[in-house]
């Protein structure tokens, strides 16, 4: 912890990592954990569930080249689905069912500052799709792009978005006031997507309100399965 030992220019890819649900003394149940001051490194293409603790957890860099996650596959979560502290690039990933929120940044060994989460799709039900704490006033924040579905809390709840940039999302579920967002129509936004994790194809349905949602400026040249995106582009982690 606090950068006592730190990971850089390293990828962690590919794995199956689940039911990360111990018991006893010392039990946590991360699913995978990027501590404090690790940086330059991938979390790529990992499928991670049921886990008692967030299914990724990332801290900050400490100021040095900023982290990326992307292309993950993430649900059912005792904690927050995904959380990130900050200087990372968050793309193309799913994340479905947290008992806190789908996705969720704060103040954790170091303050939020330099992240960019966008093109991601995250779902909930009683829990808040996105949680976006001590925000307001950080250097190079976006949010962009996403797919905040929750179907029983907020879709983006933030505690302040002064200097913060929020475009070409697509919400279902109350947002924080002074954010402008699309309008979603609910899980039918979505082929087969169930709050519980267990259906997880989020590609866009017909006539669904992401399609063409997206802010060109901040979409990713791929989607998560290394679909190009093409104008005018989808919200949410699936092109199409």
């Amino acid at each position: 912890n606090n950068g006592g030992v730190i990971m850089s220019n390293s990828i962690i890819a590919l794995n199956h990592v689940h039911d990360t649900n111990g018991s006893g003394s010392g039990a946590q149940g991360d699913g995978i954990e990027l501590k404090q001051g690790s940086w330059g490194n991938l979390i790529a293409e990992n499928l991670v569930h049921d886990n008692n603790y967030p299914c990724i957890l990332v801290y900050g860099t400490a100021g040095q080249t900023q982290n990326i996650v992307e292309r993950n596959v993430c649900y059912n979560s005792g904690d927050n689905v995904m959380q990130i502290q900050g200087e990372c690039i968050v793309r193309n990933n799913l994340c479905i069912n947290g008992a806190g929120s789908a996705f969720a940044s704060q103040v954790h060994q170091g303050n939020p500052t330099n992240l960019q989460v966008v093109h991601n799709t995250f779902v909930n039900g009683s829990g808040r799709a996105a949680k976006l704490s001590s925000w307001s006033g950080a250097a190079n924040m976006v949010f962009a792009n996403n797919a905040c579905y929750s179907t029983g809390n907020m879709a983006i709840d933030c505690n302040g978005i002064s200097g913060v940039t929020f475009a070409g999302n697509v919400c279902f579920g109350s947002v924080t006031s002074g954010i402008t967002f699309t309008t979603g129509n609910g899980l039918g936004d979505f082929t087969n997507v169930t709050t519980n994790g267990a259906n997880r194809d989020a590609h866009p349905s017909g006539g669904s309100a992401l399609l063409g949602a997206a802010n060109a400026t901040y979409a990713t040249a791929k989607d998560l399965e290394g679909t190009t995106r093409t104008a005018p582009h989808d919200a949410g982690c699936y092109e199409g």
